[in-house]
């Protein structure tokens, strides 16, 4: 009995010895999933032990800074929201806000090997080879780029879904033509406001070239590009044939999907979030209905969807208790098989990039298995980045946004949406829209270098990049 008590009483000064971590994150609905967590790290690294503190987004931007000052900050933030320019690198390390996720070598070694490659970019979450901060969510599944399928719409059309899913942008005006036969709209979509748009413009500009409004392998603005127009001239195709639903100009979002969700279209393109959306968040649970990817111009896939550099939501505070302690909770959380993964990616959270999710979704939900498998088989590729061509001085510069945002000019989607409605030539405006954010833009550019940015136009021009493929951040010139 006498050996039992002081086994316990080991046990007890053990546990009580054990190195404790505080984790603040923003994620009150993964509160359950904090708890598990909580344990396996524990039974994992018995001499260490975690915390987990949810709060407000609010309440965590305005407590965090304060945290900092008074050498309360918390050891490790975990889904964090703060802004974006709050969780630059530059600026993390300026405010003495962050230290390394792990000073072992060994431990930094296995944690990298986990995340695919470009995960970890100097300037972004890595300086001069240290890492700085994990993403733990992943840039390929989720997003926009998914064309959502009615099932019984296409059937009564007299489409068969197993073999006549449109691939191709010749096969898909087939399919909307057997559609408008049977008295239904093919694409159900928003243009209330007209930025609603980007829903089906992204994925579709992204495989006629680029989703983004720069082409960086001209160095110049994207609209009056041959191949970005073509993708116009489609939609052009479906508005002026009535594929579209009608009252497209003044429908918001959520219409658009009840449409569709009503069986009154065929197609709906979205993001990965959709079938939770449809199926919980609209009360339609037994919805009939599929994922398919984007069709492509008929000469083949010119370009992807672009995927940014993950952002950064766990970071090791700068006032951490006990960095050995902090380098275990990094290892754990990043196992591919790990508790959290499983946990994460099964709950129905969202995605992580080191792990393969197909495995934790439900094996039976086919329609999110569609959206992974999808999500998965290459439909992503980095672009380049210009921010971090030449850190901190590219991180520094306004010139672009400012000449992106200019209100000389309108937006992308406010001209496309006046041209199909007006007739318009949205080619002619296109091209009178790109010379004139451009010469802003160099212009700006000229400026700041003046000022002392080191800054030029040659960090956002890249002659040798192939849309589609992923760009090498590592070729990335750098500042002298």
């Amino acid at each position: 009995m006498k050996k039992l008590f002081m086994l316990i009483a080991i046990a007890l000064l053990s546990f009580s010895f054990a190195q404790k971590l505080t984790v603040w994150s923003i994620s009150v609905e993964q509160e359950d999933l904090y708890k598990q967590l909580e344990t396996a790290f524990h039974e994992a690294y018995p001499n260490y032990s975690v915390e987990i503190v949810t709060m407000s987004q609010d309440q965590l931007r305005e407590t965090l800074p304060l945290a900092y000052e008074s050498g309360n900050a918390p050891d490790i933030l975990l889904r964090h929201g703060l802004p974006g320019d709050q969780t630059t690198l530059s600026f993390l390390l300026e405010s003495n806000w962050v230290a390394p996720v792990t000073t072992n070598e060994s431990v930094k070694d296995t944690i990298v090997n986990r995340f695919p490659t470009g995960t970890f970019v100097e300037g972004h979450n890595m300086k001069d080879g240290v890492i700085y901060g994990l993403p733990l969510n992943e840039a390929d599944i989720w997003g926009h780029g998914y064309m959502y399928y009615n099932i019984d719409v296409l059937t009564e059309a007299g489409v068969d879904v197993e073999t006549e899913i449109p691939t191709t942008w010749s096969e898909l005006l087939d399919v909307c033509a057997k559609v408008a036969a049977a008295d239904f709209s093919c694409f159900t979509m928003s243009m209330s406001p007209a930025k609603q748009l980007a829903r089906w413009w992204t994925p579709f500009s992204a495989v006629a070239e680029t989703q983004s409004r720069f082409n960086y392998q001209t160095g110049k603005f994207s609209f009056a590009d041959a191949d970005r127009l073509r993708a116009y001239d489609l939609l052009k195709t479906l508005y002026d044939n009535e594929f579209i639903i009608p009252g497209v100009e003044s429908t918001n979002r959520e219409t658009s999907r009840q449409i569709f969700a009503l069986g009154q279209a065929a197609f709906y393109v979205d993001g990965a979030w959709i079938p939770s959306v449809l199926r919980k968040g609209m009360g339609f649970p037994d919805l009939n209905f599929g994922a398919a990817d984007i069709p492509r111009p008929d000469d083949g896939t010119q370009g992807k969807l672009s995927k940014g550099l993950l952002p950064t939501l766990y970071f090791v505070s700068s006032q951490v208790s006990s960095p050995v302690a902090a380098s275990a909770f990094a290892e754990f959380i990043t196992r591919p098989e790990g508790m959290y993964v499983k946990a994460y990616v099964g709950g129905g959270f969202g995605f992580a990039s080191y792990t393969d999710n197909s495995k934790w979704i439900d094996q039976n939900d086919v329609i999110l298995q569609q959206v992974v498998n999808i999500g998965a088989n290459g439909h992503r590729a980095f672009e380049p980045i210009p921010r971090i061509a030449c850190t901190p001085d590219s991180l520094a510069s306004t010139a672009f946004n400012s000449a992106a945002k200019d209100g000389s000019f309108p937006s992308e989607y406010d001209g496309m949406v006046e041209a199909l409605i007006s007739g318009g030539d949205w080619h002619a405006q296109a091209a009178e829209i790109t010379a004139g954010r451009q010469a802003i833009f160099e212009d700006l550019l000229a400026q700041e270098a003046s000022s002392g940015l080191n800054v030029n136009l040659g960090q956002y021009t890249y002659p040798n990049y192939q849309f589609g493929t992923n760009f090498d951040y590592s070729s990335y010139p750098k500042c002298k």
